[in-house]
């Protein structure tokens, strides 16, 4: 088997845990004079017993130039959140647009205020669009209501209109007119000759005027029988 790369740490020769004050000034002496070109020679060039890594992010987040301390402003909170929705958690490509601060320090404070604050916002926008929802609904309800009933209500218009007109055609007399007394023909009655009267005895009289009346009467109602009113 070949050779493999080397491990980076030999955790029985490093030190491990918080950098201390000469550690720190070492390093920074070592890279202002040296460069930073290889992490894993740095610590035995130095004469330092840490890793490569741990001088990396010792220079990067804590000595080199330039470094901005204190609370973060608006605009680069603003900017951090923006470049996170983008690029998700690169905090190293993130930290490339905000000069003098560390990808360590924007990973805290996004994983400390900045998470927390989109969420929330995000929560509350989404408890108005439901609200605003509920009621756009409950408008669209009661005007579509509305205006079924209008609907309804034209509707029953139309066909009172409609028969209204279909009975002016078929009846071009009014109820009112129909139905007046001195419009429905009255059933005839015979009056029988006073001679006859006198030369009939009382009741064949009377028998005979009711024969002519119960005619009379049939004749009528054959007669409403076949008018079209």
């Amino acid at each position: 088997m070949g050779k493999g790369r080397a491990p980076r740490c030999d955790s029985g020769q490093v030190r491990r845990g918080a950098w201390s004050d000469e550690e720190s000034e070492t390093l920074r002496t070592f890279i202002q004079l040296n460069g930073h070109h290889n992490w894993r020679s740095i610590p035995e060039l130095a004469g330092l017993k840490r890793c490569g890594k741990s001088c990396r992010l010792r220079w990067i987040n804590y000595l080199r130039p330039g470094i901005k301390r204190g609370n973060f402003t608006k605009e680069e909170e603003e900017t951090i959140i923006h470049l996170q929705q983008a690029l998700g958690n690169k905090w190293s490509k993130i930290a490339s647009h905000l000069p003098g601060r560390t990808d360590n320090d924007i990973k805290n404070v996004w994983n400390t205020r900045l998470k927390k604050r989109l969420m929330k916002s995000i929560s509350s926008t989404n408890q108005i669009s439901s609200v605003s929802y509920s009621s756009s609904s409950l408008v669209s309800s009661e005007v579509i209501n509305s205006e079924k009933r209008d609907q309804e209500v034209k509707t029953e218009e139309i066909l009172v209109e409609d028969m209204a007109c279909v009975f002016e055609v078929k009846a071009p007399q009014s109820l009112e007119f129909l139905f007046q007394d001195d419009q429905i023909p009255q059933p005839p009655v015979s009056k029988p000759h006073p001679r006859e009267i006198h030369k009939q005895s009382d009741h064949e009289s009377c028998d005979r005027m009711v024969e002519a009346v119960l005619d009379d009467y049939s004749e009528w109602l054959n007669y409403l029988d076949n008018q079209t009113f």
